[in-house]
């Protein structure tokens, strides 16, 4: 009986542990640097999701940095977002000057076609932001830093590795059940 429950031991830790030290997440970081205008923040390349570790369900996103922002007309709003998704931050000033701004939005984004861009190749993040006034400028040599997080669910492993490890596993129990001499 103890050796059935040693050998039923032995085969349910080789069964379950890929599986459960596989992760499901995976994140790295970013910094975005915000142009001297409106719309003309360049673009900087990450390591895209690769589709051999799974499927990817969903991307999340947290950004944070400050910048300054000149706004050039009364009641003006300044947006700044994401390329391509709906995750952003909004701000509202009554009169034109210079104003010190903090940006701090997260999310996270499952579109099909946005999660797409993300597979290995050519990934980018930008940082846009946009206003009212058409002269709005942010301060020079601004940034953002972020986080990415790709969401994904673990691929199943191939049918070959199911059986070798049935054999190894049978080899092992063969030789736990071998007759020890007394």
């Amino acid at each position: 009986m103890q050796r059935t429950l040693k050998l039923a031991a032995i085969i349910a830790a080789l069964i379950f542990a890929p599986l459960v030290l596989r992760a499901d997440t995976i994140s790295q970081g970013f910094t975005e640097f915000i142009g001297f205008n409106v719309g003309t923040e360049p673009l900087y390349p990450l390591a895209g999701f690769n589709p051999a570790d799974g499927t990817l369900t969903g991307i999340t996103f947290d950004v944070t940095g400050g910048t300054g922002w000149i706004a050039t007309i009364p009641d003006d709003w300044f947006t700044v977002s994401l390329l391509g998704t709906n995750l952003g931050q909004s701000f509202f000033e009554a009169s034109p000057g210079f104003y010190l701004i903090n940006i701090n939005f997260s999310g996270t984004v499952t579109t099909a076609s946005y999660l797409a861009d993300f597979i290995v190749g050519n990934t980018y993040v930008e940082v846009i932001g946009y206003g009212l006034g058409a002269a709005d400028m942010f301060a020079p040599y601004s940034t953002v830093n972020g986080t990415i997080t790709y969401d994904y669910t673990p691929s199943v492993p191939e049918p070959g590795t199911f059986v070798l490890l049935a054999f190894g596993t049978a080899l092992l129990g063969c030789r736990l059940l071998k007759p020890r001499p007394a």
